[in-house]
């Protein structure tokens, strides 16, 4: 499509990996540049590339100066804008434009200190929309200053005196949250998985999710988990995932985006087909970590005491079907306990 929604950072980053891949001329016009940011430009053909241009901000404490220093030591023009705050990554084939500052771990600030926000951004390879990007970028970069020596020292300085970050705060508990309706209308969905079923050949799983590493790009880096058996597990959504197999104890096992169902194929060595996911955190799904342990505190109850109903949905359910009326008494003893 010439124009679509990108509607969280992983799908940002890899569009933009995506067009940085193709391009003949670069510009990002963006604001701050995180720990990793490099490898955004990994993919680059640099037989094919013919300038790179990054306009930054370098006066807020929000741009890791390291950065700044290795991309200008491969070579890519950078200048700095004090009044800069755009989020626009331009080549000649396309164009992102969005909420999304830079760096390599879904292009959020320095790492992960930025987990808990939501990014989205739209794509346009349109002519119209790509000249008329271009120029506000060649703008911007004419009315931006060259970085001299006394500007990186005063970014080295910021750099190490900035105070963090802030993160997306949730002070509800776990159960206000849901019956407010807090993790709902979100394009991707959040669902509860019990497990029961241990992966019989760990390594070939693994082994099968390098493979699938090496063969796509935007999933280098991700930590993947493994499913077997489980062919109807919801896909390109959040998963919740829990244990429970006596005399095992029920326990807590991550948060999980699992992958498009083409990502299952082809089969592993031993024929058998896995299903996969990437960790993700729990303000990924907007809640806090404890909302996380609330909630597992409700399913260790609904485990214990309405086993066969989660039986009657295959082990998996949505998130909101903890709202269910056959299993209120475990909300009920929730907010009894202040969760």
């Amino acid at each position: 499509m010439p124009v679509h929604f990108l509607d969280d950072r992983i799908a940002i980053a890899t569009e933009v990996q995506r067009l940085f891949r193709d391009a003949r001329e670069i510009y990002c016009i963006v604001a701050f540049w995180g720990s990793g940011a490099e490898q955004l430009f990994s993919g680059m053909n640099r037989r094919k590339i013919k300038r790179t241009k990054i306009v930054c901000n370098l006066t807020m404490g929000g741009t890791n100066p390291n950065v700044i220093e290795n991309l200008r030591n491969t070579g890519f023009q950078i200048r700095h804008n004090p009044t800069l705050h755009s989020k626009v990554y331009w080549t000649d084939s396309g164009v992102v434009v969005g909420s999304a500052n830079a760096s390599a771990n879904g292009l959020s600030l320095e790492g992960r200190d930025q987990d808990g926000w939501l990014e989205a951004a739209i794509f346009s390879s349109r002519e119209s929309e790509i000249n008329t990007v271009q120029q506000y970028v060649n703008e911007i970069w004419a009315q931006s200053n060259m970085i001299e020596p006394q500007d990186m020292q005063n970014a080295h300085a910021r750099w190490r005196r900035r105070r963090p970050f802030p993160t997306a705060r949730n002070n509800l508990t776990f159960v206000e949250a849901l019956m407010q309706g807090r993790f709902s209308g979100r394009s991707r969905q959040i669902y509860i998985q019990v497990d029961q079923q241990e992966i019989a050949d760990w390594d070939d799983a693994m082994a099968q999710a390098e493979v699938l590493q090496n063969q796509h790009m935007d999933l280098q880096g991700l930590n993947l988990q493994p499913w077997e058996g489980y062919p109807e597990i919801p896909r390109n959504q959040y998963i919740v995932d829990y244990w429970f197999s006596p005399p095992d104890p029920f326990s807590f096992q991550g948060i999980w985006r699992t992958l498009p169902e083409h990502y299952d194929d082809p089969p592993a060595a031993n024929g058998l087909m896995y299903q996969f996911a990437y960790s993700v955190n729990a303000r990924e799904i907007g809640m806090t970590n404890d909302q996380r342990d609330q909630m597992t505190q409700i399913m260790q109850c609904v485990v214990a005491n309405h086993w066969e109903w989660l039986e009657e949905q295959g082990c998996c359910i949505h998130l909101e079907q903890l709202l269910d009326p056959q299993i209120n008494d475990c909300l009920a003893q929730a907010m009894h306990n202040g969760q």
